[in-house]
């Protein structure tokens, strides 16, 4: 009898079915299998962006794991919880229908269980928006507006999150058996008015979060085509926040309806969904230097990455930017560089290299808050770019600057000239010297800047005298008095300073040394070879012509100086330093075309090209130690003749380089940043001639 009753018992449903509907309790509709499948699909996939991300951080970077790592650890956690759980409980009912499901079957314990599926989801939709926001703030943390709204982001969620969790934690431990009915917060219509308000809160926190990034890239000065692309990484975010929108709907739809239990179930795959797509979108920004340098394992010593030049060599351990593998994830890698390199300031930026920078960093996106501090104004200004006039020999203007653009990233490229014979001691110590350090107190004064890059001379390692053969930077600088060119002592005194700077107060500095530039907007080099070629000085040649040379053309150091910044900014300056053969910030690196010629026939190519072409069969050869004591004596006799008021523009400064062997080795910018020549030595020569040659024409 007793077996028969509870037989019968067992028989009953949890619920009335609606009219016309009969139970079954045998085969009956269920969620069952779309919860399985998508739970499973959005795991995976979120398992393999995790591990990605911290990868690409612990084992690629030299950044440490932060708040917003471990919040998205625990988010990861959270997630693997509640998939785990969801799919559990379909084995015991959950996805079917309350008249579906034996009311002997709903346990205490069991209840317990489905509920736990949205306490779980609450808490890691917590720990999600809060890693994100954690993420954002380091990315956007210099602009104080966002920085405000992420702070506002954070408080107002856990201000919201952690009474709700709190009730719904009370609600599984109160609202089990018959005492259920007298109270209130387990009533079936207070509990879905409190889904409600926070299923409408969930689906507005998800959109103020997503606008916080979409923001900031709108305002971006780059192509459209790259801003669309942009945007659409970051907009797979909107799936996930159009998950929280069905959420909503089925919240709305199912409001006070009795059969809770399927209710849940309808909600989990889009649940699970949210969750996942959020965990992948943080992670998304760290998947360019995964794959990247995956890529450069895999391929290390095998495969081979084409250079502009049509050479190859051998994969280093930083893939060019240029290069085959960076494609559609070059977009994403392309905004996180944006926003860690803004603000930016460029001094010097109208000069020949300086204002290559500018133009580079704007038209490839490369940043979009870009400041020139300059003491001349007239030329190479660019649309775009906003401009500070000053001085670098002031300390009060170099310190008005900084405190206007609080800049993240600084490029220093402002210096006299080496051959200009104007220049005088004083003047090499007031800029080079003096300068440098007004820019360094005034660095540590603003604690803004994460990236200084300098620009120095090849020339600090050299004599002046001596030929000097595939040189590394490992030589040692030369000081006055076994520098005689003041210029290059004080270049080398600068970069000394710069090296020191490193690593304090969390500024990171690198220093570059160009080799003899030349270029668009040049006004030293390509003007002069011009003029000799057009007066007919180029058929004299200072020796027998077989000197090789390493010239840098503009574009490709300002390539090289927008590399040392990105690697830069990569940085986290509070993890201890890489290997040696590894490091970046500290170091010097040389850059030059990559491509060693006959001085002398660079002289006759940019002459050629500029349409005063040297006849070889006319060109008189002079040994150089004849020439050499020829322009001595002129010198001296000019001095006197002046009184000690002029120089003779002819002069050993110059001569010297005419007959000397001055080739280096550029393998450590290669290999640490991935530097390659963006164009070679024939296609600059002449894209720099037609330059001088138009602006010739226009001011004649």
């Amino acid at each position: 009898m007793e077996s028969r009753d509870l037989s019968a018992l067992w028989m009953l449903p949890a619920g009335p079915p609606p009219p016309g509907v009969e139970s079954n309790f045998v085969n009956p509709p269920s969620l069952a299998m779309p919860i399985v499948i998508v739970n499973a699909i959005s795991l995976a996939l979120m398992m393999v962006a995790v591990t990605a991300r911290f990868i690409a951080k612990s084992r690629y970077s030299q950044q440490r794991w932060d708040l917003s790592d471990v919040f998205c650890v625990l988010a990861t956690m959270g997630s693997i919880a509640h998939s785990a759980l969801t799919i559990h409980n379909t084995t015991v009912n959950y996805g079917r229908h309350m008249w579906d499901i034996p009311a002997l079957s709903l346990t205490v314990s069991r209840t317990k269980q489905y509920a736990a599926v949205d306490i779980i989801y609450i808490l890691t939709s917590f720990f999600i928006k809060i890693s994100i926001l954690l993420l954002l703030n380091q990315l956007f943390h210099v602009i104080r507006q966002l920085r405000l709204l992420i702070y506002i982001g954070i408080v107002i969620i856990s201000i919201v999150t952690i009474p709700y969790l709190a009730i719904s934690i009370i609600r599984v431990s109160r609202c089990n058996g018959i005492n259920a009915l007298g109270i209130m917060i387990c009533s079936n219509k207070v509990v879905s008015t409190t889904n409600l308000v926070f299923g409408l809160w969930n689906v507005l926190s998800d959109f103020y979060i997503l606008a916080i990034p979409i923001s900031q890239i709108q305002g971006l000065k780059m192509p459209n085509k790259r801003k669309i692309g942009v945007l659409t990484l970051f907009l797979t975010g909107f799936i996930a926040c159009s998950m929280s929108i069905v959420r909503l709907v089925i919240i709305i739809a199912k409001f006070n309806k009795k059969d809770t239990i399927y209710t849940g179930a309808s909600l989990s795959p889009y649940s699970a969904v949210e969750m996942k797509l959020a965990i992948i979108c943080s992670c998304v920004i760290f998947f360019p230097a995964f794959f990247r340098q995956r890529k450069t394992k895999d391929d290390f010593n095998v495969n081979q990455v084409p250079e502009p030049q049509g050479r190859s060599i051998l994969c280093s351990h930083n893939i060019p930017q240029h290069g085959p593998y960076v494609v559609v994830l070059n977009t994403t890698d392309k905004v996180y560089r944006v926003i860690m390199m803004d603000p930016v300031l460029v001094i010097g930026g109208c000069g020949g290299l300086g204002h290559t920078i500018v133009k580079q960093l704007l038209e490839k996106g490369d940043a979009s808050n870009v400041t020139v501090f300059d003491i001349e104004m007239k030329r190479n200004v660019l649309e775009g770019a906003r401009y500070i006039k000053g001085s670098i020999g002031s300390k009060e203007d170099i310190q008005r600057a900084l405190q206007q653009v609080k800049p993240r990233t600084i490029f220093h490229s402002a210096s006299p000239l080496l051959m200009q014979q104007k220049n005088t001691q004083r003047l090499y110590e007031k800029i080079n010297v003096e300068g440098n350090r007004y820019l360094l107190d005034a660095i540590q004064e603003v604690q803004s800047v994460r990236a200084l890059v300098y620009t120095s001379s090849s020339s600090v390692i050299h004599n002046g005298f001596s030929d000097i053969i595939e040189a590394t930077e490992d030589l040692p600088r030369v000081f006055y008095p076994e520098q005689p060119e003041y210029y290059s002592h004080t270049k080398a005194l600068a970069e000394e300073m710069v090296v020191a700077a490193n690593r304090t107060n969390g500024l990171l500095t690198v220093i570059l040394r160009g080799t003899t530039l030349f270029g668009e907007g040049d006004t030293m080099t390509i003007p002069r070879m011009v003029d000799n070629a057009k007066t007919g000085r180029n058929k004299v040649r200072v020796g027998d012509g077989k000197n090789l040379f390493d010239f840098t053309y503009l574009g490709n150091c300002a390539y090289a100086h927008v590399l040392a910044a990105k690697a830069l900014v990569e940085i986290d300056p509070a993890a201890p330093p890489p290997p040696a053969d590894k490091r970046v910030d500290g170091e010097v690196f040389v850059v030059t075309n990559d491509e060693h010629i006959s001085f002398w026939e660079f002289v006759y190519a940019v002459g050629d090209a500029a349409g005063y072409p040297t006849k070889r069969e006319e060109i008189w050869q002079v040994p150089a130690a004849l020439f050499f004591a020829v322009v001595v004596v002129v010198e001296w006799a000019v001095w006197a003749i002046s009184l000690g008021r002029r120089e003779s523009s002819l002069n050993r400064k110059m001569v010297r380089y005419l007959s000397m062997t001055r080739t280096f080795d550029i393998s450590k910018i290669k290999t640490r940043l991935g530097y390659r020549p963006l164009v070679g030595m024939q296609e600059a020569m002449k894209r720099s001639v037609d330059a001088y040659m138009k602006e010739q024409s226009t001011q004649s």
